[in-house]
């Protein structure tokens, strides 16, 4: 009866051990992965916000600006083209829906310079927005 209790008793502190075991794993990998910090962003900030600040608004692939464009002059019912200058992808990919046609009159350039504005300004294009280096031309 003895030994029989003693069994009992090693296998009741392995299976308490092993518990033990995978919570401090488990919050050892929640630390290493920032895994609370980024919980707290997730819900504070809407998905708008997010990807904004990963993603920019004139600088970087200039998500903001493609939005506010998108947004203020209501182009659902084609695909505007961007060209980005600063050596990422344009922002156009995340705004892309198959079954629209292409805008080719009227274009989003980001972070353009002054020669590049005025290049197109030589094509008939207008500024209809401009925000820092970023420009919404149209013909």
């Amino acid at each position: 009866m003895l030994v029989c209790f003693l069994y009992i008793k090693k296998k009741i502190m392995i299976k308490n051990y092993t518990t033990i075991n995978f919570i401090i794993f488990f919050i050892v990998v929640m630390f290493v992965f920032d895994s609370f910090t980024n919980t707290y962003i997730l819900l504070r900030d809407n998905y708008d916000k997010r990807m904004t600040s990963h993603l920019g608004y004139c600088e970087n692939q200039g998500y903001g600006f493609y939005k506010k464009v998108y947004k203020k002059f209501s182009i659902n019912h084609q695909n505007l083209i961007a060209i980005n200058f600063n050596d990422a992808p344009s922002p156009d990919g995340y705004f892309f829906k198959y079954d629209k046609k292409n805008e080719f009159n009227s274009l989003v350039l980001i972070g353009a310079n002054k020669k590049v504005i005025e290049d197109y300004k030589n094509k008939k294009f207008k500024i209809i927005l401009n925000e820092d280096n970023c420009y919404f031309i149209k013909k």
